[in-house]
């Protein structure tokens, strides 16, 4: 008994040593997993850790509710708890009305008693006639409005005691809204009425120049008429608002009244002090347009309206190669794979260029299309300025980098005085590093002056954060600079609002002229700030969540970096947990901005419907971006044509957090049973086929299932697109669950072929439906690493459904290889029921007028043609010669079919169960392609390996399984790798060639293979292909979705489905055509008396050796294996084909813009 005693009884103290010695090793190597990477890895399983905040609806109060700002309470109850306390505020008409005034924020300069009188009111017409709209506000605020997280209205001097309707903010410039109004809006429509203005009749360009030419003293230093002294008025500096747009931008209703509210507060009620103007970006940059006024003049009046068209002045790319001529030499790091001139990587150009043409600015503000604001916008834009003038030099750009909570960090100096603790070396005067720049004309910068009173020459609305190390995509996309050196100090701000001064837009511009440098468009303008010592600050404008984040956690989360700053180290938020954004009213990446600006507006979803009955929120002054769609009827608007964009139809519905890992389960399960119930049926056939006693069915066995998927997939598709997307999964999955009961308790082959039908027809609907799931859940960036679990679990279930049916066959019944799905099935439906509660479908139409619209016609044409054609290829070889009258009569009835479907769709055209527009789109013909040939590689390896191992190499079924797992596992482990490093690329073009590749060269490998190979060989060689298919398979799925609108996924993603499920019967069939032409020709040329090939060749493996004399096995073997091995070349020929397929399919990536 002493010998079968474990070895390490007799040394208890070393195993316990070495235990202890991995233990530590273990320890050391996971403490220096980064970060970011654990908490990465816990957002991808549990969510976001802001998911658990409370939700905060006091946003969507309205003016009944209104309060005094200092008694005003924050509250995060849930919606429908929030009104029930006795509590609640509800205001009488009356009081609302008093509440009611007209919002002034100029100084004095709007009231003709404090006026000076050298200075006029402009007006929007020559005649002086048509004053310019007032904007009203309420005093105070509705009860429970959230406070900003962070940012305060106090340090900048923005009022935080009045709130604004959308009715009295924006009705003056137009229709702000087309709802039905209530009592409460309807007197606030007497109060507010004003003028009615004929605005086709405006020219904001002409009542600019009006309106400076009469205020001209303001900007004058020196007039020939001089004022008296009580009239003075100190010198202003004139500015330029520069709104970036582009041809194909579409000015909806609310964009336009934002454009007149913008150029009327702030240039014309100004004064003059500032101006508005449109940088139009034409994107065709063959439009020679500076070399032709003509052409000019047509290029503006088709991209902007009438009333706008005087502010214009145009660029493109093109233009600035001519402005900035090159060489730009010694990029570091170009991730955007832009060119230099790139608008997304250098939009800093043109605005340079605008700033040297425009010399009687000061300033420029950078502004995009896309933001929005909720209050007087004169206010915002002269609070920030004065604010920043007001900043002292001292420890500014440390200040810069990190995000101010007031009620955190206490006053704006006590704030200051922690910064300055926090920082042991501060940054002072210009930067001198190693290349630094050397410019004839630099900026002067005075040593001695504290900046207090001093303009600011860049002002941000985001930190000046420091990106090093901090993840940012673009930290070292840096341009001209000695690559021999260190990469010179950089700074980064979002800065699609910010202010630059003429001065630092000149030292821009001469870098680039001169010095040839540049970097990415936003590290230009505040690094040269800090390289030449120029005063830069960013202001902290409120900023407000949609969850009630806890004081400490936020600071902890945002100013994560180096010194308690927002950059500079792994931990910063600008880097991999940008996502902390997302429900924010400012940044980039931001969902919540949008929702509440619609809200605002009245278009919120039924969710943010007001209470109290009321029909107008009330919301403090507040800046929003980005407000991407504002309106369900944007199509409202002036004529444009809108720019290819990728819409993320994830955009507005999200599942995050413990929902998300739920229903993701549920459909890896679904797509597993799927596959399972494809293989598994397999292994069963000959018990099946011994208790019915009908070896004439067997074929229908595996048939009926496929050809039930495979005719119904396109119009699962349309049933997605038309109805409700969790309705239809649940009618899918509910019909294979059925399918899989009638198979289990079927009394003869008849049943149990109905329901294999029945099964395949629930199938078809599954894999499409979990598909479509995943794009409407899950944003793109984030969908890819979903999409490779889908996949990978395809694989699995391919590769366990013969093993597990004969074990289940063996061990129990094989009618339990159908009772399994039941109750794996039922946890599907239970999560997708509690979990997935995805928008509601669009109710515009009735389900019989859905019904109509589904193409039945179509299904009637398509379904038997694919059947026929599938059963042409089933058969041919084996049931009926190829040459027979029912095989060419099956070709032939499924060609007339296609054709006459063809003609129908076309006709039916968007209607169409297949929309030909489809096929028109470049990525979605050369997908198809792709999936055709790739899939028709994958099931000729995964049939005839097998074989392979089971006749050549004479091993049982489940051995045949395990030699079978170097192609399962790595199929399983390539798609779950690629679908982490998929977001980092963004395209999935690079992948799709690899995929193909290997699978070519893995399946040349295996047609290498002879009889007497060992593991040594058919291992290795079976990796290759394993992971060509891990990669390949799912990525035409991902370049859909990154291209094609969100009605159209669920349709093409069937269409991938079928080409698949087609590539795979077409190919079977041609390999075993190769097969058996290569075997009988090899076995002809041997002399074996009385050996009949085709019993040979439909033999079941049990049974091959069995037919062939001893004397003759080798031989015969060795026909068999250059049988197999043949048709492995036929899918190194497939997969060559899909690589050159994969060709036409557009290099587009789903990252953000800005990643």
């Amino acid at each position: 008994m002493r010998g079968l005693q474990s070895p390490f009884c007799n040394r208890p103290l070393r195993l316990l040593r070495n235990i202890t010695a991995a233990a530590l090793i273990l320890c050391l190597v996971l403490y220096h997993i980064p970060d970011r990477t654990w908490r990465g890895a816990r957002m991808l399983f549990f969510g976001a850790h802001w998911e658990r905040f409370p939700l905060l609806d006091g946003y969507y109060s309205g003016v009944r509710s209104l309060v005094p700002s200092l008694h005003h309470e924050q509250a995060s109850e849930s919606f429908d708890q929030s009104r029930n306390d006795s509590s609640t505020v509800r205001l009488k008409e009356q009081e609302i009305h008093n509440r009611l005034v007209e919002y002034n924020p100029y100084h004095g300069f709007r009231n003709t008693a404090g006026r000076p009188s050298f200075m006029q009111e402009c007006f929007l017409d020559d005649a002086r006639t048509v004053a310019i709209p007032r904007v009203y506000s309420y005093l105070g605020m509705p009860q429970d409005h959230p406070d900003p997280l962070y940012g305060s209205y106090k340090v900048l001097g923005l009022r935080d005691d009045v709130c604004f309707d959308r009715i009295g903010r924006l009705e003056a410039y137009g229709s702000a809204t087309r709802s039905r109004k209530s009592k409460a809006a309807q007197s606030h429509d007497r109060e507010t009425q004003q003028s009615p203005i004929n605005w086709s009749n405006v020219d904001w360009a002409a009542a600019q120049k009006r309106c400076f030419d009469d205020n001209t003293l303001r900007s004058s230093l020196e007039s020939a008429t001089k004022p008296t002294a009580a009239d003075v008025l100190p010198h202003i500096s004139r500015q330029a608002i520069v709104l970036r747009t582009w041809t194909g931008y579409r000015y909806t209703r609310q964009a336009i009244m934002n454009l007149r509210a913008l150029i009327s507060e702030v240039s014309l009620g100004s004064g003059g002090e500032y101006d508005v103007h449109l940088l139009v970006h034409v994107k065709n940059n063959s439009a020679r347009f500076w070399e032709s006024e003509e052409l000019y003049n047509q290029i503006r009046q088709e991209s902007v309206p009438a009333e706008f068209r005087g502010l214009v002045t145009l660029w493109s790319e093109k233009q600035m190669e001519l402005v900035y001529p090159g060489p730009f030499c010694n990029e570091t790091l170009n991730r955007s794979e832009q060119p230099i001139y790139g608008v997304y990587r250098s939009s800093h150009m043109p605005m340079q260029w605008f700033a040297q043409r425009n010399t009687q600015y000061e300033h420029f503000w950078n502004w995009e299309m896309d933001i929005r604001y909720i209050g007087h916008y004169y206010e915002f834009f002269d609070r920030l300025g004065q604010w920043a003038k007001s900043q002292p030099r001292r420890g500014i750009w440390e200040r810069n980098a990190k995000y101010y909570f007031e009620k955190l960090h206490g006053t704006w100096a006590e704030f200051s005085d922690i910064v300055e603790n926090e920082n042991p070396v501060t940054v002072s005067g210009p930067l001198h590093f190693a290349g630094s720049p050397v410019l004839e004309s630099q900026a002067q910068y005075n040593a001695s002056s504290t900046g207090v009173g001093e303009d600011a020459d860049l002002i941000t609305m985001s930190p000046l954060f420091d990106p090093e190390d901090s993840g940012w995509f673009f930290e070292r996309d840096v341009t001209g600079y000695d690559t021999q050196l260190p990469i010179p100090p950089r700074r980064i701000a979002i800065i699609a609002a910010a202010r630059m001064s003429r001065q630092l837009l000149n030292l821009m511009h001469k870098e680039m002229i001169e010095l040839k440098h540049t970097m990415w468009t936003e590290m230009w303008p505040p690094s040269l700030a800090l390289h030449y010592g120029l005063k830069a600050t960013f202001a902290p404008h409120p900023v407000y969540y949609d969850r009630d984040w806890p004081i400490i956690t936020a600071d902890r989360t945002f100013n994560a970096g180096k010194y308690g700053s927002s950059g500079g180290n792994a931990s910063s938020v600008f880097g991999a947990f940008e996502h902390n954004f997302i429900g924010s009213t400012w940044y980039c990446s931001t969902k919540f901005a949008g929702d509440l600006w619609r809200a605002w507006l009245g278009r919120g979803s039924r969710e943010n419907r007001l209470r109290n009955g009321l029909d107008q929120m009330c919301l403090r002054s507040m800046l929003l971006h980005a407000v991407k769609h504002e309106n369900h009827d944007d199509n409202r608007c002036t004529r444009h044509i809108e720019p290819l964009t990728v819409e993320d139809d994830a955009q507005e519905f999200e599942l995050t957090g413990f929902s998300l890992i739920t229903v993701i389960s549920g459909l890896v399960l679904a797509i597993f049973l799927v596959s399972l119930d494809s293989a598994i049926v397999a292994t069963a056939i000959p018990y099946v086929t011994a208790e019915f006693k009908s070896a004439g069915d067997t074929a229908w066995y595996g048939s009926a299932y496929t050809l039930a998927t495979c005719a119904l997939q396109p119009i699962a598709g349309k049933l997605y697109a038309k109805f409700s997307i969790k309705t239809m999964f649940l009618i899918f999955m509910a019909l294979f669950e059925i399918g899989s009961l009638v198979c289990a308790t079927a009394p003869n082959a008849v049943g149990l072929i109905v329901g294999r039908a029945i099964a395949g027809a629930g199938a078809a609907g599954c894999t499409t439906g979990a598909f479509s799931i995943v794009a409407v859940s899950v944003r793109l960036p984030r969908r890819t690493t979903y999409l490779s679990a889908l996949q990978s679990t395809f694989g699995i279930g391919i590769m366990l459904g013969p093993l597990l049916g004969g074990v289940l066959t063996q061990r129990v019944t094989w009618r339990w290889c159908f009772y399994i799905n039941l109750p794996i099935g039922a946890v599907t439906v239970l999560f997708l029921v509690l979990f997935f509660h995805p928008p509601k479908a669009n109710r515009t139409s009735t389900s019989v007028h859905k019904m109509a619209s589904l193409d039945l016609i179509g299904l009637l044409l398509f379904a038997p043609a694919t059947i026929m054609m599938l059963l042409a290829l089933q058969w041919g070889g084996l049931v009926y010669a190829w040459g027979s009258a029912t095989i060419i009569g099956l070709f032939v009835g499924a060609a007339v079919l296609t054709a006459i479907l063809a003609f129908w769709q076309r006709h039916k055209g968007d209607d169409a169960m297949i929309p030909p527009k489809l096929f028109t789109q470049r990525v979605v013909f050369f997908a198809c392609l792709t999936e055709l040939f790739a899939m028709g590689t994958v099931y000729v390896a995964t049939y005839y390996l097998p074989q392979w191992f089971q006749i050549v190499k004479g091993v049982s079924p489940i051995r045949s399984g395990v030699m079978y797992l170097p192609l399962s596992m790595s199929d399983v482990a390539s798609a779950l790798v690629v679908g982490i490093l998929l977001p980092y690329v963004g395209l999935t073009n690079p992948f799709i060639l690899a995929g193909t590749t290997l699978l070519a060269v893995g399946s040349g490998l295996l047609s290498t293979l002879s009889t007497s190979s060992g593991s040594q060989y058919w291992i290795p060689y079976q990796i290759l292909p394993g992971m060509g298919a891990g990669i390949t398979l799912w990525m035409p799925y991902v370049a859909i979705q990154t291209v094609l609108k969100a009605e159209d996924i669920p349709v093409a993603t069937a269409l991938l489905q079928f080409f698949q499920s087609f590539g795979a019967a077409l190919f079977l069939a041609l390999a075993q055509a190769v097969f058996t032409s290569i075997f009988n020709a090899s076995l002809n040329s041997v002399d074996i008396v009385g050996l009949d090939p085709s019993a040979i060749v439909h033999a079941a493996p049990a049974d091959f050796r069995k037919l062939v004399p001893k004397e003759y096995l080798a031989q015969v073997l060795h026909a068999y294996n250059q049988g197999v091995t043949s048709t492995f070349y036929l899918g190194a020929g497939l997969a060559a084909a899909a690589c050159f397929a994969s060709f036409g399919i557009q290099w587009k990536s789903f990252k953000p813009k800005g990643d």
